[in-house]
């Protein structure tokens, strides 16, 4: 795409998703893993600039996965030294970064952080995800709007970004008011997947793609309903025919047992950096996320940003939970998804199908 066919959809971006108010200060936030993924981050805080808005640019040293906590150099630059040295005092700092901090700890953090210094909105365009991280959750807390963007593609402008989001929104409602009344998850596909846990009493969200009040956050672009499923309760297999960015030559195979991955099969080198994960972090195979994606502009299989979102695709994810009613604390977080499931909610002997085939039902 050119500049100036960017600018229409970087101009929604800003006053759509986001209603940045003349004064308020946007940072925009980029890695240097992928040139294409850090030009398009320059383009936004170019447009924003054109627009007149208050726009600061930081392109950050790359980390080596998702969930992974930025490096200290970026903290003192986003939160201020003073608010990082505060955190150090309060021998906060360390157990932050290394996502061993607990709840009381990380509430303390928020007391801590000065909230002058802190960006009103922060839009992250990097190739690895900043969600799931304790430096976006006190940003959060604190009052920040954070847009998610990790491996953004420029497609996405006139594709999965250009939605009818009301619309979407109704959606998602539907999903999320029959997922409260369930008490457990039945998911199978013909890709051999076939999975069961409980959601009994977990908050249910919505990334509705608009972020306009302060402490709101998501994925950028948007389209899913999502939970954490009860630790422990996870029990059959995962059969994942994706990574991040592209199909894999052959499927690895997750099987799970009381929430956890006990065993992966697979020869591709994806399998093979997955258990080196599983072994270095235990945590990570925690089963954490069940998503379900609702925006119908979202096409791409090959970019899980994108994929996740797909309209009757689920996605699965292990890891790092603990930002949205879950109780795992790692860092790792890494989603797949499948495609054409039959969902099944259940209560007791009670069962309402969902999606059927790839098709929501409700």
């Amino acid at each position: 795409m050119s500049k100036s066919e960017m600018i229409a959809p970087i101009k929604n971006l800003f006053l759509v998703n986001l209603g940045v108010r003349s004064g308020e200060r946007v940072l925009v936030l980029t890695d240097k893993k992928s040139k294409a993924i850090s030009q398009i981050a320059k383009s936004v805080a170019e447009c924003g600039k054109e627009l007149g808005l208050k726009i600061d640019f930081l392109q950050m040293p790359s980390v080596s996965s998702h969930s992974q906590e930025p490096q200290e150099l970026v903290w003192k630059k986003v939160f201020s030294p003073e608010n990082v040295l505060s955190l150090k005092q309060e021998g906060l700092f360390k157990k932050l970064l290394s996502k061993e901090a607990s709840e009381e700890e990380s509430q303390r953090a928020v007391q801590v952080l000065n909230l002058r210094n802190l960006p009103d909105v922060v839009i992250a365009i990097t190739y690895f995800s900043t969600t799931h991280t304790n430096f976006r959750r006190l940003l959060t807390k604190k009052g920040t709007r954070y847009a998610s963007m990790p491996l953004f593609s420029e497609s996405m402008w006139t594709g999965a970004m250009d939605v009818d989001y009301e619309e979407m929104a109704k959606q998602a409602s539907k999903l999320k008011k029959a997922l409260e009344k369930g008490e457990d998850i039945e998911i199978t596909a013909l890709s051999g997947t076939k999975l069961k846990f409980s959601i009994k009493d977990r908050p249910i969200h919505i990334d509705s793609g608009i972020l306009r009040n302060p402490g709101d956050f998501g994925n950028l672009p948007a389209g899913e309903v999502f939970l954490a499923p009860v630790e422990g309760t996870a029990k059959g297999r995962l059969v994942i025919n994706f990574k991040k960015d592209k199909k894999l030559s052959s499927p690895i195979i997750a099987e799970i047992k009381n929430g956890r991955v006990t065993k992966l099969t697979g020869t591709n080198k994806k399998a093979s950096q997955l258990r080196d994960v599983l072994e270095k972090e235990p945590l990570a195979s925690s089963l954490a996320e069940f998503g379900i994606g609702v925006n119908p502009k979202a096409k791409n299989p090959n970019n899980i940003l994108e994929a996740e979102k797909i309209l009757g695709t689920i996605h699965i994810a292990f890891g790092d939970n603990i930002g949205f009613g879950g109780m795992v604390s790692v860092n790792f977080h890494e989603d797949f998804v499948v495609s054409s499931p039959q969902v099944v909610i259940w209560k007791k002997k009670t069962k309402q199908v969902i999606i059927e085939s790839g098709k929501v039902l409700i």
